[in-house]
Order: structure tokens, then C-alpha cells, then sequence
């Protein structure tokens, strides 16, 4: 990850646990500071001076996948859920045990349909976890909780804390302990969102990761909060099916592939060179949809035209996310 990090910004500076010196260098371009800052600084640790700036940061994955949506909420959609208001970072919700300290929910979604608690995980499961509770849990949970499946689960772990290797179960009972108590008449979700890399199979370890995920989400079935688990990248496949239909893809797909700036007007190259204005060809160099070739024959038969192309690991969306490089371009070019 250091490596990947190091490759698309050799620009910045990694110390050797791979943290950049400012916060604000992990962040995609369409992240602005002051939709989570705030909340990251109220919350416990320092975070955005600390664990945030690592390049295999949680909490800034959660951030760059969730911070967009701060000013545009009812874009959001997750878990059929298309009804929220409010989003927040670091959020605490306090357990009422006394003498302890409530762990923080990476994020926090409440709207009129419920409470969704995400507890985001990038490559903190690829430690082994031992399950440990302070005795106030089973001490001071009096009430119909103990019925729970939850409750169940960490009396069970109490005496096999090692029944999970990847999972941290006990972070995630915490969690539950703290989402019922603090929306105690509101539908409840506590979802556990975690990375994987693009080949999953290559390692047996997310394989395991995934069966502890399914093995704890049969554990506490029937319990409040309901409990869920999905991978960044079903995530963000589900968000993209919810707001675009499929059928849309392959009209434009068409579209792409049927355009001809020849049609009705003659031969393709003389329709490029009877252009009169000023023309900068921008290539992205890893672009499949748009390859670096037909920006080269553009730019090779556009009079005067200049041509730049661009190093990137995004391919076509890197028309999006490399804008600082196409500032540049666009600003030598002028």
C-alpha cells in the first residue's frame, strides 16, 4: 500500500510506517477538509495528527468514501436506505457503564428510517485480535440485554477469547452495547465495512476473515442492532447500480462506439484539419476507454494542436481524479 501510495504521489514524503506529514495529503480531490475535520477533532487521540495521516488509515477511508456526501446527504444510499439527514465522523455512543470509555464509531448515519453505525476496517483485520471485556460489561448489564445474542457472544468470548483470529469481535459487541443503549427506540444498524484487495483468493486470510464475519453475524442474528457486513467494493458496486440503470451504460456504450465526426461532413482527417482554434489533446496514458493512440491521432491532425499525456493509475477516471495534472497542462498550454 506504502508502495501504490508512493507511486501515484511521488511528490510526498512517507516516513517508514507509511504516514505523510499532513492530513490532508491522503485525501481524494473531491474531499474537503471542512465536511469531517471537526468531528475528528472532537474525537479522542488526536486522530488527524496521528493514525489518520497513514496511508493504510481506516478512518480515512471511511472519510474519502463518505465526506462527499456531507453536503449532499440525500444522495447517500445504503442498505436499501435512502432517507438520511445527518452523517458524522468519530461519533461516540456511550455504553452507561460506569468507569469505561465508548469505543468510536467511524461513522454515523441517522435519518427518519433509522441509525446505521459503521465500523470501517482497512488492513487492521490482517493482525490476529484477542477478545477482551472489563468485568463492568457483565457486572453492570442488568437489563433485557442480557437475553441478547450479543451479550451471549461476549460471555462466550470471555472464555474463548481466541475463537476469532481476524474479526474483532469484541470492538464490534461494543459497538452494539453502545448503538441499542443510544438509540434505544430507533431501527439500528451496525455494519462492518472492510477492504479487500482486487484478488481476495490470492490469500487464505480473507477467506477466513470472511467465514469469522459470517460466523459472528449468525451469533447475533435476532439481536438489536441488526447486524451487517459488506466489502468497500460491494459498497460502492451496490451505490452504482442504486443510481444508474444498467441499460443507460449500454445505450452510452453505443453512442461512444457509433460516433463519427466524418459522418455527413466527409473524410475524417479533412474535418480535423479544416479546424481553426487553438487545440490542446490531453491523453490519459493508462485510459482503455479513450486510448492514448486516438489522442495521438487527434493531435497529429488538428493544426497546431499541442499534445500532453498523462501518467496515471485510474485509467479513464483519471479525467476526474488527476486534476492538479490537468491544471498544470491546461495552464502551460495558455
Amino acid at each position: 500500500m506504502r508502495e501504490a501510495f508512493a507511486l501515484r504521489h511521488p511528490e510526498m514524503a512517507l516516513d517508514k510506517n507509511g504516514y505523510v506529514t499532513d492530513f490532508r495529503d491522503v485525501l481524494l480531490p473531491q474531499v474537503a477538509a471542512e465536511d469531517f475535520e471537526a468531528d475528528l477533532n472532537a474525537g479522542d487521540g488526536n486522530e488527524l495528527q496521528t493514525k489518520f495521516r497513514a496511508v493504510h488509515s481506516s478512518s480515512a477511508l471511511a472519510v474519502n468514501c463518505f465526506a462527499p456526501f456531507r453536503q449532499r446527504i440525500a444522495d447517500l444510499t445504503l442498505l436499501n436506505n435512502r432517507a438520511f439527514e445527518t452523517l458524522a465522523f468519530e461519533q461516540k455512543c456511550p455504553t452507561g457503564l460506569r468507569g469505561g470509555r465508548a469505543p468510536n464509531l467511524d461513522v454515523l448515519l441517522s435519518g427518519p428510517d433509522g441509525v446505521v453505525g459503521i465500523e470501517s476496517k482497512l488492513t487492521e483485520y490482517l493482525t490476529s485480535h484477542r477478545a477482551a471485556f472489563s468485568p463492568a460489561y457483565a457486572e453492570q448489564i442488568r437489563d433485557e440485554w442480557r437475553e441478547q445474542g450479543y451479550f451471549h457472544e461476549m460471555l462466550r468470548l470471555k472464555d474463548h477469547p481466541d475463537s476469532y483470529v481476524w474479526l474483532d469481535a469484541a470492538q464490534l459487541i461494543k459497538h452494539a452495547f453502545g448503538l441499542a443503549r443510544t438509540f434505544r427506540d430507533r431501527r439500528v444498524t451496525l455494519l462492518y465495512l472492510f477492504w479487500e484487495p482486487a484478488n481476495p483468493d490470492a490469500s487464505q486470510v480473507f477467506a477466513d476473515h470472511r467465514q469469522e464475519i459470517a460466523n459472528f453475524a449468525e451469533r447475533v442474528a435476532g439481536s438489536g442492532p441488526d447486524f451487517k457486513a459488506m466489502s468497500y467494493q460491494i459498497y460502492q458496486g451496490k451505490k452504482l447500480i442504486k443510481r444508474f440503470n444498467a441499460y443507460s451504460y449500454m445505450r452510452l456504450l453505443n453512442a461512444l462506439d457509433s460516433h463519427n465526426i466524418g459522418r455527413k461532413r466527409g473524410n475524417i482527417d479533412d474535418v480535423l484539419a479544416s479546424i481553426k482554434a487553438r487545440t490542446l489533446v490531453i491523453g490519459i496514458v493508462s485510459d482503455l476507454l479513450f486510448p492514448l493512440r486516438e489522442q495521438i491521432y487527434l493531435s497529429e491532425r488538428i493544426p497546431g494542436a499541442t499534445f500532453a499525456p498523462l501518467e496515471s493509475l485510474y485509467g479513464h477516471d483519471g479525467f476526474l481524479i488527476e486534476t492538479n495534472k490537468i491544471k498544470t497542462a491546461i495552464s502551460r498550454f495558455y
